[in-house]
C-alpha cells in the first residue's frame, strides 16, 4: 500500500516521502528492516522501540499530524501518542536523548530545509528553538 493513498490529502508528497526517509534512518540505525518496523509485531522490544522512535520523529522533526503519523505505519493516533510519550520518558536516559539527538540532526539536514524544530540538548528545556 503507497503511504499517499492513506495519508491525508492535505501533507504534501515531499513531507510523505520525507517520512518514509525518516522510517529508513531509523530502522539503519537500529538495523531493522523497514518491513519489521512498519509491520503489525510487537513481539521484539528492539523492532517495538525502533517504531516508536520513528513515529515520534515524523510527528515532532516533520510536524506531521499524529493522526498522519499513525496512516503510515497503519495505526490509530491514540498509538502514536503512546509512543511519543513513551519516547520522551525514555529520553531522560542521557544515552538514549544522544542517539535520538543524532538522528533529529539527520533528519534537519535531510531536505536543506531549516529545522523548526531544535532538540533539547541545543535550544532548551521544551525542546523548541527560541524566537
Amino acid at each position: 500500500m503507497s503511504v499517499s493513498l492513506v495519508c491525508s490529502r492535505s501533507r504534501s508528497r515531499r513531507d510523505i516521502a520525507l517520512c518514509e526517509r525518516v522510517v529508513r534512518l531509523v530502522a539503519a540505525d537500529r538495523g531493522i528492516r523497514i518491513e519489521e518496523l512498519k509491520g503489525r509485531e510487537r513481539l521484539r522490544h528492539e523492532v517495538t522501540q525502533a517504531r516508536q522512535i520513528a513515529m515520534y520523529l515524523c510527528h515532532v522533526m516533520l510536524e506531521m499530524t499524529m493522526t498522519e503519523v499513525g496512516a503510515i505505519f497503519g495505526r490509530d493516533r491514540t498509538t502514536v501518542a503512546h509512543a511519543c510519550a513513551r519516547v520522551e520518558d525514555a529520553r531522560e536516559s542521557v544515552r538514549v536523548d544522544r542517539r535520538i539527538t543524532a538522528l533529529e540532526r539527520k533528519i534537519a539536514g535531510l531536505d536543506g530545509r531549516r529545522a523548526i524544530y531544535v532538540p533539547r540538548t541545543l535550544s532548551g528545556e521544551d525542546g523548541h528553538a527560541s524566537r
